[in-house]
């Protein structure tokens, strides 16, 4: 897990006596002093610790005891915890690593190079843990299909923006006439190969932007990515001629030539379909909403828009305009077609 503020650590250590570490050893982290171990949980809470050190031995209650109730929490049990002590000290070693989930236990004097190199390390162990986490829990929300963020992730992320009133605009993307298209071609002769190409367009757009982006597939032909308010132009413009372009390869040089295919609709009626295009939907400004707005809120605008969307032929950017103007009137922002 990367991260750009300075680790903290939580000194917790009976009052008037001999620190483990000074302050001066510890210039690349943030340290948090304290002598009460009542206030060691309101501190983490306050502080979101990397490493927290305990004296074993402290007035009212003993390191053990905390460390006990610290490992007994979830919140706290993976915070890595050090205890120290005294040379003098009746102290139990085994019993705090063993039994209490202690990463180390020292025994003053302490080697400042050699604490602060633990302390390092410890750390960069937490880290991993943690980031190792959550890779496992985007891993478990990914779409198996395209392998991007399903779901859960796409709610979390926009709720996310929302509340940081980042100045994001949620789109969604769908494709038109693939029914059709499996209908004449067999899904697996190619539909699941487009809904690939269509995550795979997506994505190499926004990866050419300079802002912070983000795609997801909602499932089947459905997706959604989030733009910049700044980027949303090039970004549609570029999606949509990508699109036009590569789709044709997945038709049969005689279809591509007549514009269109002939299949059945939805009352198994015989239509002609014009080649498979891609709507893009919703252009959701996300601060012109309040940062406590759900993420199903921002979807149902997209949802009502990619309807309307849908009814033209060609393959279009059609944002809603709604929100600032009060009335149910949508807006075709640009679009292109091949």
């Amino acid at each position: 897990m990367t991260t750009s503020r300075k680790p903290t650590i939580l000194i917790t250590e009976k009052a008037n006596s001999r620190s483990c570490i000074s302050d001066h050893t510890l210039d690349d982290f943030r340290i948090v002093r304290n002598d009460d171990p009542r206030e060691v949980f309101s501190l983490v809470s306050l502080n979101r610790p990397d490493l927290i050190i305990l004296d074993a031995e402290m007035e009212g209650i003993s390191g053990y005891e905390l460390l006990k109730t610290l490992k007994s929490f979830y919140k706290t049990e993976r915070i890595p915890v050090v205890l120290v002590a005294e040379i003098h000290e009746d102290v139990e070693p085994c019993l705090a690593l063993e039994l209490g989930g202690a990463i180390d236990f020292m025994i003053k004097p302490i080697s400042e190079h050699l604490i602060t190199a633990k302390i390092t390390n410890y750390i960069k162990i937490y880290h991993s843990l943690l980031d190792l986490e959550e890779r496992a829990t985007v891993a478990k929300e990914m779409n198996p299909n395209t392998g991007l963020p399903g779901n859960t992730a796409i709610s979390r992320y926009v709720s996310s923006s929302l509340r940081q009133k980042k100045e994001h605009v949620l789109v969604y993307a769908d494709l038109d006439n693939f029914k059709s298209y499996n209908d004449k071609y067999g899904f697996g002769k190619g539909g699941d190969e487009i809904i690939k190409l269509t995550g795979d367009v997506i994505s190499k757009v926004l990866a050419k932007l300079k802002s912070e982006t983000f795609l997801g597939h909602i499932g089947g032909d459905d997706f959604v990515f989030v733009v910049h308010r700044n980027d949303i132009k090039r970004a549609t413009d570029m999606i949509i001629a990508l699109f036009d372009k590569r789709i044709l390869d997945f038709y049969t040089e005689d279809d591509r030539k007549r514009g269109y295919i002939i299949s059945k609709d939805r009352r198994d009626q015989v239509q002609k379909f014009p080649i498979m295009t891609l709507s893009l939907a919703g252009g959701v400004d996300l601060t012109e909403h309040t940062p406590s707005t759900r993420y199903e809120y921002v979807a149902d605008l997209c949802a009502e828009v990619k309807k309307y969307a849908k009814t033209f032929n060609n393959s279009c950017y059609y944002q809603d305009r709604r929100h600032k103007q009060q009335s149910k009137t949508y807006e075709m922002l640009y679009s292109s077609a091949i």
